[in-house]
């Protein structure tokens, strides 16, 4: 596995050296590190790849779509997807392109070895691509591809196409808790389907920020730049709930950890905005029999 590692303040590709590169057949797992501040590459085609940028920002053009990606965020685009990119300011930024082979084996450590971690709804295969839509690295693994890109020039080959595998199947992992393989699939359009599950994904990301604390339905709506009405029969749809009822799961759990971690049962009941401390047991103790988890 090739590891490139590109530091150079401003470059601009033509769109010949870009068609001698990206649109030519994978032979083997590449990864790319950069650090730039000016950088643009004309549309083009390419392997499988797994973009996750480290600081700073990236913004990519695919389609009429505008897609930016910041940091701690990471974009799949999937193999033969015609896409721009472009960066503007001091950004750091890892790249990973697996060949076909690489990509089913990926597929198939995520539905053998982690469906437990997704739910019934994630694990589905009616959908086998990926979209194309931003979403949040946890934290976690944040630092292992921190890691990785210090360590990869150290690793040998086979290291290298390990860590790049298990990077990515975290990745695949991260993305369909966000965006459900059957979500939405009653839009038929592959590009406006990628765009609601990136509106959706903002305001499911705000919930999760602040445990949906204060945070209204007109504010969400606002959020996904959908009508109320749209936004939570959609937002229903995808995650099978209301965003309110995703919201109050989140401070239970938040809340049930921090009793694991000490804090006494009234505090706990207070994050969770019960004011019955039975009431606020028997939701515990409910939660505690479906094992159920809202990430």
């Amino acid at each position: 596995m090739r590891f490139v590692e590109w530091e150079q303040p401003t470059r601009r590709f033509s769109q010949a050296s870009i068609t001698k590169f990206y649109e030519q057949p994978l032979a083997e797992p590449i990864a790319f590190r950069y650090k730039t501040r000016d950088l643009y590459m004309p549309e083009h085609g390419g392997a499988f790849s797994l973009k996750y940028v480290i600081s700073g920002e990236e913004v990519y053009k695919i389609g009429k779509r505008r897609v930016v990606v910041a940091a701690g965020q990471a974009l799949f685009i999937e193999n033969g997807v015609r896409y721009a990119s472009e960066i503007s300011k001091n950004t750091e930024s890892l790249s990973i392109f697996l060949p076909c082979n690489e990509r089913q084996l990926a597929f198939f450590s995520v539905f053998k070895n982690h469906s437990q971690q997704l739910d019934s709804c994630a694990q589905s295969q009616a959908e086998p691509e990926l979209p194309s839509v931003v979403f949040r690295i946890p934290v976690q693994a944040q630092k292992e591809l921190a890691r990785l890109t210090l360590s990869f020039s150290e690793l040998d080959e086979k290291r290298r196409v390990d860590h790049a595998r298990a990077a990515v199947v975290d990745a695949i992992i991260s993305l369909k808790r966000g965006a459900p393989a059957t979500s939405l699939l009653h839009v038929v359009k592959r590009s406006t389907r990628e765009e609601l599950l990136q509106r959706l994904l903002r305001a499911k990301t705000c919930i999760e920020d602040t445990y949906g604390v204060e945070t209204s339905l007109d504010q969400l709506a606002d959020i996904a730049c959908l009508s109320k009405y749209h936004f939570l029969r959609l937002f229903r749809e995808a995650y099978g709930e209301t965003p309110a009822a995703y919201a109050r799961r989140l401070r239970l759990t938040h809340a049930i950890e921090s009793i694991q971690q000490g804090a006494s049962e009234l505090e706990a009941a207070q994050k969770a905005e019960y004011t019955d401390l039975r009431a606020f047991r028997r939701a515990c103790a409910r939660a505690a029999q479906t094992n159920q988890s809202p990430k």
